[in-house]
């Protein structure tokens, strides 16, 4: 949780010292903050063999803020994980063309198992979502809080037979149940989505 509430603390103060990438930015008063949203649909359209369709799309949302001085991205994927490559690529192509560098950039999977293949193009759909967010900037309010989530459970188990280690359903073993939420909106609209994280799989 420590972890958690010093990332978002970063995030939100997004740096106090100007990027030393030249990209066109609107000059704000300082402390004033704007924040964008946006998502790109990264639906594979070649999908594996042992798939049958489509049931939900797959989206790559972006949030971007700015505080007058530099910018952070939030980007979240609907897929089971993000390689090192991916990572290096979408990284290096936001700093190359949106000016937002890497160490201001956050970007994390939902873990999903059914996210099935990816398109040629994912990288650059990935991108696209910060773009489109960096578009559509305006002032808006940060707040961070928390509550609670039961859909999670500890795995870890040790068999009262064999002594040994599985993984199951330990409801009495020890499990986070925060729910950290970070929600940004516009001044006068609650327009602009929240960000929550939960600690499970799915």
């Amino acid at each position: 949780m420590r972890t958690c509430a010093a990332l978002v603390v970063a995030i939100l103060a997004v740096s106090t010292a100007p990027s030393q990438h030249v990209v066109a930015q609107t000059v704000l008063p300082a402390g004033a903050l704007r924040a964008g949203a946006a998502r790109v649909d990264v639906t594979p359209t070649q999908l594996p063999r042992n798939y049958t369709g489509v049931l939900d799309r797959l989206y790559a949302r972006a949030i971007v803020l700015d505080n007058g001085a530099a910018r952070a991205a939030l980007i979240t994927v609907d897929a089971g994980s993000i390689p090192e490559s991916t990572w290096q690529a979408v990284t290096r192509q936001i700093e190359k063309e949106i000016g937002i560098p890497a160490t201001n950039v956050l970007l994390t999977a939902t873990h999903t198992h059914s996210a099935g293949g990816q398109s040629a193009d994912y990288v650059a759909k990935i991108v696209e979502s910060v773009r489109a967010a960096q578009k559509a900037l305006e002032p808006a309010r940060v707040g961070y809080g928390t509550g609670a989530s039961f859909i999670n459970v500890n795995r870890q188990i040790i068999d009262p037979k064999t002594g040994r280690w599985w993984e199951g359903a330990n409801y009495d073993g020890p499990s986070d149940k925060t729910l950290p939420s970070l929600r940004s909106c516009v001044r006068t609209e609650n327009r602009l989505p929240s960000t929550t994280t939960t600690r499970c799989t799915a």
